[in-house]
């Protein structure tokens, strides 16, 4: 079976955002949580190239699956954000695997966050950015 994971990364206002689809049947190919890191990674650290001043990340899934690739996935991006200490908040994870997600701790993680738009992460990341700026 091909894979049929697709992540494209892009900046909104300075902040690097992936793009996530797949189709169903990749939560259950044992491939798939190797080709989503390391695609997710890719297309954070490529944007990162374009934009160094904002090193924080915003994930927006397009799937209305989920299960432990896609966690496992994010759980690598996590970290790989976290390491430049900043934050990285997922958009639109399906409500219906919610569980999954909150079973492996990463809600509870500093610096993961949860949000039901992108528009309100990015403006939760500048908010944010204009603390820092302050402080």
């Amino acid at each position: 079976m091909a894979s049929q994971i697709d992540v494209r990364s892009t900046i909104d206002r300075g902040i690097p955002v992936l793009t996530i689809r797949y189709g169903a049947g990749e939560m259950f190919r044992p491939e798939s949580a190797k080709e989503l890191t390391t695609q997710m990674v890719k297309g954070y650290e490529d944007r990162l190239k374009e934009e160094p001043e904002n090193r924080s990340c915003i994930a927006v899934i397009e799937s209305e699956t989920a299960g432990s690739p896609l966690d496992r996935a994010l759980f690598e991006l996590y970290k790989r954000v976290v390491s430049e200490k900043q934050q990285l908040l997922c958009v639109n994870y399906p409500a219906d695997y919610i569980h999954s997600l909150t079973s492996l701790g990463l809600p509870n993680l500093k610096g993961f966050g949860l949000k039901s738009s992108k528009e309100a992460a990015i403006k939760e990341l500048l908010s944010e950015e204009r603390r820092a700026e302050t402080a």
